[in-house]
């Protein structure tokens, strides 16, 4: 076996090349226009168009369901189509704004269906004050959150994902909640509802949410940690696909196996080995990793053996990583 000497940084990227931004919707020209390009419009029954916004995202129009039984329904992709945009198999991530609670036990952000075991949901649990995921013929089916700062009234960001084997629950670019589930999200005939349910084919809507909502956007894959990231700093829907991620970045230049990506995905030196001054003149200057001499090598231990939150499994193994 080939060994490694030398190594003078490591990062690992997350790359989304089979990623689509299905649907996005910002109301910054009080519309439910999908800025995704794919023309799955909405239309808002009550409620209006709000100057109050996310700090972060530098203006523009928010959703205002607060007043009544408001709602916003993507009527452009018809009930029960056959090739219904909305309905993921095994990935698929939601993300949004939002300010304030549901008003309702249950109520939903975002929803299709998500009941009688079809469809997916963001929404309140129960009376609690965390976050809801619920992708029903997933084997695990529901996911609650542990943070309860979403509900206190100021706006945040909120994210889900999922990717055939692992559900997540994001809070202002935080991974908030995390579990392993399998299986397939059960299509539905109803449509997709900001602020509320859509129930049966006669359009009958219930669960109103009464919140402010503002940059909806959902993609047909899991979004790595770091794109949920930029998403909740206010970067543009439009543009998180388009970027490499960081999953990891460790350069040695203070002599340890330290994430620079800001992620906490932390190592230690195992066996012996050492930091060398010795590095490429591409990089001019700091450290490498020497791990000549022994059976040398550095462990990502901040990451523990078969934890469902394991970044770096790319599959079903769940083997810690390690450099060298």
């Amino acid at each position: 076996m080939k060994r490694i000497q030398i190594m003078a940084a490591a990062c690992l990227c997350a790359v989304t090349a089979h990623t689509e931004l299905v649907g996005y919707w910002n109301f910054d020209a009080d519309n439910c226009l999908d800025q995704s390009g794919n023309g799955y419009y909405g239309t808002m029954h009550g409620g209006s168009y709000s100057a109050d916004v996310p700090g972060k995202l530098g203006g523009g129009k928010s959703i205002d369901l607060t007043a009544g039984n408001h709602y916003v329904i993507i009527d452009s992709v018809d009930y029960g189509a056959t090739e219904d945009p909305f309905n993921f198999n095994q990935s698929m991530t939601v993300s949004f704004w939002a300010k304030g609670w549901p008003a309702a036990d249950w109520s939903p952000f975002v929803c299709k269906l998500g009941e009688n075991a079809k469809g997916w949901q963001v929404r309140r649990y129960q009376t609690q004050t965390q976050v809801w995921l619920t992708l029903r013929g997933t084997t695990t089916g529901d996911l609650s959150g542990q943070t309860a700062s979403a509900s206190d009234g100021n706006w945040h960001h909120i994210a889900v994902s999922y990717n055939g084997y692992r559900q997540r629950i994001y809070v202002d670019g935080v991974l908030d909640r995390v579990n392993r589930a399998t299986g397939s999200i059960a299509g539905a005939a109803e449509r997709v509802v900001f602020g509320a349910r859509e129930r049966d084919s006669q359009g009958s809507i219930e669960q109103y949410s009464k919140v402010k909502l503002d940059d909806i956007s959902i993609y047909s894959d899991a979004l790595s940690e770091s794109q949920i990231k930029f998403l909740a700093e206010g970067g543009s829907p439009t543009n998180v696909l388009e970027r490499l991620y960081p999953i990891g970045y460790w350069s040695f230049d203070d002599s340890s196996i330290s994430d620079s990506s800001g992620l906490g995905r932390h190592g230690a030196l195992l066996g012996g080995g050492g930091y060398t001054n010795d590095v490429p003149a591409q990089i001019n200057g700091g450290k490498s990793l020497d791990l000549r001499g022994g059976d040398y090598y550095a462990l990502i231990n901040s990451v523990g053996v078969n934890s469902p939150a394991d970044p770096f499994s790319l599959g079903k193994n769940h083997h810690r990583f390690d450099l060298g």
